[in-house]
């Protein structure tokens, strides 16, 4: 690693380096590193040749010179700890050597200085595009790192960027948390110890705002959330607002910025913009291509043609009509090949490629990866999130769709994950309810992320199904799900309730030994196998007699859930076929498994509910039509069902 303080110095090294063909990305800093800054160092690693980390404590942006005094300064710690994580050059400059003279350059960041910080600090933004300026034209980077805990800033800069034409792409990177919840900062060192101790108050009430957006409009959660942050003595708000994430413009209404749905098929235009955004950062690549060099890099400009503007193009997709901009140029030789010139539609392979892969369990980056390599396209995974991000105002909608007033069958099971949750990563249980109405039809209602099993638990979850809409359920079909029982008996008294036999054999055999399986196994199916319920006690009994000396807790285990696992005796076969096993939901588990198995922990609960809910539709596509036994069961549960159905 290097450490340079003169900026003749660096601009001479990054010239060298980009003449060799690699790629340069820069970290702004001001120092007091911490882990925050070392995860944009290795997103900077990983999307650059070479990794450049600026270290200068800017004057200019601070209107508190007390302040800039207090700043903490630790060059010495800054550059082991950039050194450990791999960074290329360090620039450390001097005041003197950044400001020779006073930048008297005044910027109009519009809207976007004017509002919340802007406001609270002036002059403040004017100094960040100074030094950020400054450091661009030194080092030219094709891409440049920010931490979204300036969020403000990033906008800010991002203007800069558009006003005084930069070719570079601004990456903005999640923000890191300390254990406790707190973002880190460099000036959370100068926090008094009970200050400091009373911080993540902020990110705990912000985190528990995001859930009730479907309880309170935009200037009731508002003022949620400023009293329940001023409710800490420690804590006092200078201002809070809900903006929208481009023009940082204040939201009055929850719907500007969602997207109404009744279903899941809704989600189709979300796809749309996610393969029109791809689609067109690909023409653009190819262009660049044909004629030999990028936007605005006129330096290696060796061809007379240049660009000509876009014209548009209407393709069908099975997502709906998408217009998308295809580049030209000027001569006309242009030949795209990703949408060819009379092409009017995109396979299914296509669509595959493009909005699956995020459905189907490919990480963000894996997706960046995946289009680099198939159409030398960079798409960076902050903009894959940001698409995909879209989805969780559909899947709420989704949570809360109204549904039919009787389901035949409701199959309930829980699937695990890791998730973080205020900076800890925890274990999250995915509670997923199948149904299948009275006309056959199965359909997801609900996939509710939680910790614990309990009968509150069970009962909130219920209770929302019949807030939906639900009259009554037939038979409910569940793996021994703690808490149920007395949650079902609370909000649906008649629902009779299946334990899944398949569960119970697992839960009870798992400790056979290899010799003795198939014999045991043998004379357990014909407790559950038999013919009717007196049989099967019966033959339970023999079981027991025969097995109890070696492996007295199977059959204890078979008395003691008999309530619930003999329910399937009292229906005809076709019935019973359908209800014995939760076998319907474990199918849609394995395959939420399957999806889901690149990723070991979700960065929050929404981002495992936004891949769960994106599978989802993916894998319902194919339930259609109903069983090919349904008219027979449905006329056996009428018989079976009579006054129920008749008072619905």
């Amino acid at each position: 690693m290097n450490i340079i303080t003169k900026k003749t110095e660096l601009s001479t090294v990054i010239e060298k380096l980009k003449s060799e063909g690699k790629t340069v990305g820069l970290v702004p800093t001001m120092g007091a590193l911490h882990e925050g800054h070392m995860s944009l160092v290795k997103a900077c690693k990983k999307g650059n040749d070479i990794a450049v980390v600026s270290v200068f404590v800017n004057p200019t942006q601070f209107n508190d010179k007390e302040d800039l005094k207090r700043y903490p300064r630790t060059l010495d710690k800054d550059v082991a700890l950039l050194e450990k994580n791999g960074c290329d050059y360090v620039f450390a400059p001097s005041v003197e050597e950044m400001y020779p003279e006073e930048d008297t350059r005044v910027f109009n960041f519009g809207y976007v200085e004017s509002v919340m910080e802007g406001a609270k600090r002036p002059g403040h933004f004017n100094g960040v595009g100074q030094i950020v300026s400054k450091l661009f034209d030194i080092v030219q980077p094709h891409r440049a790192y920010f931490g979204m805990k300036d969020f403000q800033q990033i906008a800010v800069i991002k203007n800069m960027v558009k006003q005084l034409h930069y070719d570079l792409e601004i990456v903005s990177c999640p923000i890191i948390r300390e254990k406790d919840g707190l973002a880190m900062s460099s000036r959370n060192t100068l926090l008094e110890p009970e200050y400091r101790k009373n911080a993540p108050h902020i990110h705990k009430v912000l985190e528990e705002a995001t859930h009730l957006t479907s309880q309170m409009n935009v200037e009731e959660l508002k003022k949620w959330v400023v009293d329940e942050i001023n409710k800490n003595p420690y804590l006092e708000t200078e201002y809070f607002e809900i903006v929208d994430d481009t023009e940082l413009k204040p939201i009055q209404d929850w719907k500007e910025n969602n997207v109404k749905v009744k279903d899941g098929t809704d989600v189709n235009s979300i796809m749309r913009d996610m393969m029109s955004i791809i689609l067109e950062g690909a023409l653009d690549q190819e262009l660049d291509e044909e004629l030999g060099y990028s936007k605005y890099d006129y330096r290696n400009k060796e061809t007379d043609n240049s660009r000509n503007g876009h014209s548009q193009k209407t393709l069908h997709t099975s997502y709906g009509d998408m217009e998308i901009d295809i580049p030209r140029d000027r001569k006309g030789d242009f030949e795209p090949q990703v949408v060819k010139k009379y092409q009017n539609s995109i396979t299914q392979d296509m669509e595959e490629k493009i909005i699956s892969m995020y459905a189907k369990g490919m990480t963000t980056a894996d997706i960046e990866s995946h289009m680099r390599e198939l159409y030398d396209l960079e798409i960076s995974d902050s903009t894959v999130s940001r698409i995909t991000d879209k989805i969780l105002p559909i899947v709420k909608e989704w949570q809360e769709r109204p549904l039919e007033s009787v389901y035949a069958v409701v199959f309930m099971d829980a699937i695990h994950f890791h998730a973080r949750n205020e900076g800890r990563i925890v274990k999250r249980a995915v509670y997923i309810a199948i149904g299948i109405d009275m006309e056959g039809r199965k359909d997801v209602l609900g996939m509710y992320v939680g910790q614990n099993e309990s009968a509150k638990f069970w009962l909130s979850i219920l209770n929302g199904l019949k807030n939906r809409g639900v009259e009554d359920i037939l038979i409910a079909c569940v793996d021994g799900l703690t808490g149920f029982p007395q949650a079902i008996e609370a909000v649906f008294p008649q629902t009779e309730i299946q334990q899944c036999i398949i569960h119970q054999i697992r839960n009870t055999t798992k400790f056979v030994s290899y010799k003795e399986i198939k014999p045991l196994m043998a004379d357990l199916k014909r407790v559950y196998a038999a013919p009717t319920e007196e049989v099967a006690l019966a033959e339970l009994d023999s079981f027991d007699e025969k097995w109890s000396g070696k492996y007295p807790k199977i059959a204890k285990s078979w008395k003691d859930n008999w309530a619930n696992l003999s329910t399937y005796f009292k229906y005809p076969e076709a019935v019973r076929r359908l209800i014995y096993t939760t076998n319907t939901i474990e199918g849609f588990n394995r395959q939420l498994r399957k999806v889901t198995k690149s990723k070991t922990v979700f960065p929050s609960d929404d981002s495992l509910l936004k891949m769960l809910y994106l599978a989802m539709i993916d894998i319902t596509k194919k339930w259609t039509g109903h069983r090919q036994d349904w008219g027979q069961i449905h006329s056996q549960l009428e018989i079976f069902f009579e006054e129920r159905l008749e008072r619905l």
